[in-house]
């Protein structure tokens, strides 16, 4: 895996603990999943499959590396 900075919104923190998403699974959806599209704002909108479930992440790319704005398990939102 190609290393970046991951970095959290206060919004995507939040959510994270709420939905018992660990910021491994996010690195890993970023680092290997699908790139699904662009929300209205422009924000990368992408979804990897992690056991049974499909996680979706939100984020900006940021010089560092990666702002997420939230992530969701699909189906749960």
């Amino acid at each position: 895996m190609t290393p970046f900075r991951l970095e959290l919104s206060e919004h995507a923190a939040a959510r994270l603990k709420q939905r018992l998403i660990t910021r491994e699974q996010v690195r890993n959806c970023v680092a290997k999943g699908n790139i699904l599209g662009f929300d209205l704002r422009g924000r990368v909108v992408c979804q990897a499959r992690i056991g049974r479930d499909d996680l979706v992440v939100v984020y900006i790319e940021i010089p560092q590396g990666v702002l997420v704005v939230t992530a969701y398990w699909k189906g749960t939102i």
